[in-house]
């Protein structure tokens, strides 16, 4: 076998296929090429990182059926005359479905509600900055005042905590959405610092795609454990990521690169919002056991 081939045949030896004859070459060349033994280590961490996601979601009912019947269905003529085209053995086919199928069910684009970064923005500017829409009645005390949103709140959900360090203080909550299919808890945060930045963050009800102009931001550069989209209105910054089974966004008059440290270092609060909801349960399980 050539380099060429034992390269094609690479993918194939990583998912435990090939015939004897075949591994055993492969082996060969493996224990004289350090590149080719790298080129392997990066297969089987595609493959580790593969299993990963798939353990973390549950895909559609059907789905794996319906990769298999398509991959068993395009072997085109035109792919089979080109001579650069490697066949896909069967392990090759295997190890496509389990990318795709990878790939249909990942938690950011499975049902996520299209949502405009400016919609972020105007709230943010009219409840925020203009002045401190405080319809939840929040007064503003650390911790207690986290839990006043928590019982205010028309839905459950964790929510950040950027008043857990003690550089910005929570002055504020709102419900007012930044677009009319989706709820949203908006909490005010607010430097202690004469002059500071003012933070909203808002909590989603559900996960949605932030857009520009009807198409999905981009992922910013960023180092930390998040992976944030970024849309700019003006001078305020929108980011948002998935966490939690739903969406959070920040919009704040900050550099990007400031803001993305801040959040980097804020973890979501153990409880949740929701106390209305909370209390209505609560009320109607003593109603029935009456």
């Amino acid at each position: 076998m050539t380099t060429s081939e034992i390269r094609n045949r690479l993918a194939d030896y990583a998912a435990g296929g090939l015939e004897s004859a075949e591994r055993a070459a492969i082996e060969a060349a493996l224990a004289r090429d350090p590149a080719l033994r790298a080129e392997l280590q990066r297969w089987e961490a595609l493959r580790g990182a593969v299993r990963r996601t798939l353990a973390s979601v549950v895909p559609p009912a059907g789905m794996a059926e319906r990769i298999r019947a398509a991959l068993s269905g395009r072997a085109s003529d035109r792919f089979r005359r080109r001579r650069w085209v490697v066949r896909l053995s069967f392990s090759g086919m295997a190890a496509a479905a389990v990318v795709l199928l990878a790939f249909l069910v990942w938690p950011q684009t499975a049902g996520a509600t299209s949502v405009e970064a400016t919609g972020f923005a105007n709230i943010f500017r009219r409840c925020a900055l203009t002045h401190c829409h405080n319809a939840l009645a929040v007064t503003p005390d650390g911790e207690t005042a986290l839990a006043q949103v928590r019982r205010c709140a028309s839905f459950h959900c964790p929510l950040p905590d950027l008043a857990r360090g003690g550089e910005y203080v929570l002055t504020g909550a709102c419900q007012c959405p930044p677009d009319k299919r989706v709820k949203v808890v908006h909490a005010i945060y607010r430097s202690r610092a004469p002059g500071g930045e003012v933070i909203s963050v808002f909590a989603v009800d559900r996960p949605i795609a932030l857009c520009t102009h009807g198409k999905q931001c981009a992922h910013c550069p960023c180092g930390g454990p998040r992976r944030y989209r970024e849309a700019v209105d003006g001078d305020v910054t929108i980011l948002s990521w998935d966490e939690a089974g739903r969406t959070f966004v920040v919009a704040a008059q900050m550099p990007r690169a400031k803001l993305t440290h801040l959040l980097d270092g804020v973890t979501l609060t153990a409880g949740g919002c929701g106390g209305s909801a909370d209390r209505a349960a609560r009320q109607e399980r003593a109603g029935g056991g009456g």
